[in-house]
């Protein structure tokens, strides 16, 4: 398994390949940060009120869906607790579409294409 920051608001077109590669090859991608830590607003974006899920179980969902191991971090229990039901919902390819329609280029950490 190899280890990225692969989240809705970043989906390049490198990271798309290399988890295409992956999957080729028998590798997992395990998505690490997939809430951006936090950042850039993707916890408050809508993208779970069609589901009736809250965004963090909706980013699981999608990962889980694409084949990718998550490992979201949180320190409220209540939170914690949530991550468990982002395995009682499937979403549609139109959801699937939808949120990798998100992307934003934005970053939490260097972009490793561009590090010399």
């Amino acid at each position: 398994q190899i280890r990225t920051r692969y989240y809705p608001y970043v989906i390049s077109k490198s990271t798309e390949e290399m988890i295409a590669y992956m999957k080729t090859n028998g590798v997992v991608a395990e998505a690490y940060a997939p809430f951006a830590s936090g950042a850039g607003g993707l916890l408050k974006d809508p993208i779970g009120a069609k589901c009736g899920k809250n965004v963090g179980q909706v980013i699981l969902r999608w990962l889980v869906q694409q084949g990718c191991i998550a490992l979201p971090k949180s320190s409220n229990f209540k939170r914690a607790k949530g991550i468990l039901e982002a395995f009682d919902f499937k979403l549609s390819e139109d959801d699937m579409n939808a949120i990798a329609a998100l992307d934003k280029g934005f970053r939490t950490c260097p972009d490793p294409n561009e590090i010399p």
